[in-house]
């Protein structure tokens, strides 16, 4: 009755740890999309400096600056950090 099953439950094993990586890299990858994402939303917001309202013929009624200068440039820094980290992560799970 218990003739197969070492090598059974070797398969199984092998099967889970197989899984297991698989899971690994996909978290890696997911993590390094939302790092991505995130370190370009830091830089466009870093670059940006006015938010303007216009009318709907195109003329601009108000704007309204959005961040102050040191603000501006820490949002660049940390968005090209972020978005440099993320780019990294992607690739080395993708090279893999």
């Amino acid at each position: 009755m218990e003739w197969g099953t070492d090598w059974e439950r070797e398969a199984v094993r092998e099967r889970w740890a197989a899984m297991e990586r698989k899971r690994a890299l996909l978290t890696r990858l997911l993590g390094g999309l939302i790092l991505t994402g995130g370190g370009t939303i830091l830089l466009l917001l870093g670059m940006a400096e006015d938010v303007c309202f216009t009318t709907a013929g195109g003329g601009v009624i108000e704007c309204t600056q959005l961040t102050r200068p040191p603000v501006g440039l820490l949002l660049v820094l940390l968005g090209a950090v972020a978005l440099g980290g993320g780019l990294w992560r992607c690739w080395t799970v993708l090279r893999e």
